[in-house]
């Protein structure tokens, strides 16, 4: 089990390198650009009123966890 999953974590980590590789920019890098996208998104929607309550709820969790 603990080889395996050395095994699964070393073909994560090359998949990784290749996307880096490929976009020429770290994929962490590319996951906070899409974050703050949808996080923009959900902002310009509860603006309009086009999302429930409990869809705002989580977007604001998630934003004044980031502030800390």
């Amino acid at each position: 089990p603990v080889a395996q999953a050395a095994t699964e974590f070393q073909v994560r980590r090359r998949r990784a390198a290749k996307l880096t590789s490929f976009f020429g920019v770290d994929y962490r890098d590319l996951i906070d650009d899409i974050l703050e996208s949808i996080e923009r998104g959900v902002e310009e929607e509860r603006g309009r009123g086009t999302l429930q309550p409990e869809e705002v709820e989580v977007s604001q969790y998630r934003s004044s966890f980031d502030a800390d």
